[in-house]
């Protein structure tokens, strides 16, 4: 994946002179542009039932965009400050819980992304750096669990974008940096080797405004410590339904677990979330 990401960076991108745009429309496609999405719904796992509350912001900083004229389509652009976040809270008698909570913030990354309007084809792919993580999986003994990686890509490729069946893989890795882990018991302290994700499926484009994806992924990561080795994995089903680009239906239920070196010993939970998530831009 490293290979085809140096491959599509490798590409030599549009600059304005390769395209022919009125000033108003230059303005608008190399303008800097935000994109948020907020979402709310509900949340499931061993510490009971409570509400979930999900957000995801960025900017957009295009620097050659795709000719909307020229059937084969490369884009390239920089991501600024994307964060996702992703929270449970359970109420309870006295007050209200927080049992799973899951950040994520990437200062910068540099994206490039390439479309077939012929054959169907998308692909794209990112360089990240120094993306962080910081989650609270109060169901696997954790909670804080902070990750910061060096660097970090990404891949992603879908076939038959023009038709009633759709194919999606996505992978991501990041590498190199910190992981600390506040075990409740225990701490863990050390070097954060390497993570890894992967996810694919099958989506339908019931029209041209409403489509419907099922995806299987996965999630693993590694650190070694003083204390021994520690690792996160993530298993998960998830049904979302997108309406016009602007509203989405989702669900997923997903298998958490955790190894504990310090403690000498594997932890692991289910968790179920959904709800509905509304994106501007």
């Amino acid at each position: 994946m490293i290979a085809l990401l140096m491959m599509l960076a490798a590409q030599p991108a549009l600059s304005s002179d390769d395209v022919e745009f009125d000033d108003a429309a230059a303005n608008a496609l190399y303008a800097p542009r935000p994109m948020i999405e907020v979402g709310a719904g509900g949340m499931a796992d061993p510490s009971g039932w409570g509400f979930l509350l999900r957000t995801r912001l960025r900017v957009v900083d295009p620097i050659a965009p795709a000719d909307p004229e020229d059937p084969v389509k490369w884009s390239e652009q920089w991501i600024w400050a994307e964060f996702t976040g992703e929270g449970g809270i359970v109420p309870t008698a006295d007050a209200s819980e927080l049992p799973y909570l899951s950040l994520r913030f990437v200062p910068i990354a540099r994206e490039i992304t390439f479309e077939n309007t012929i054959d169907g084809v998308f692909a794209g792919g990112a360089i990240e750096l120094l993306p962080t993580e910081l989650s609270r999986q109060v169901s696997l003994g954790q909670a804080a669990n902070l990750e910061v990686a060096l660097v970090g890509a990404r891949f992603g490729t879908e076939s038959g974008r023009d038709e009633l069946v759709r194919f999606f893989l996505d992978l991501s890795v990041d590498a190199l940096g910190y992981k600390f882990v506040d075990q409740l018991s225990s701490s863990f302290h050390g070097a954060h080797l390497i993570d890894f994700g992967v996810s694919g499926g099958i989506g339908f484009q019931v029209t041209e405004e409403f489509g419907i994806r099922l995806a299987l992924g996965g999630a693993a990561d590694l650190a070694a410590g003083t204390g021994g080795l520690q690792s996160d994995l993530l298993a998960y089903f998830q049904l979302s339904a997108r309406l016009a680009q602007v509203a989405e239906v989702f669900a997923r239920v997903a298998y958490q677990a955790a190894w504990n070196g310090v403690e000498d010993r594997w932890s692991g939970a289910p968790i179920f979330v959904f709800g509905v998530a509304l994106s501007f831009e």
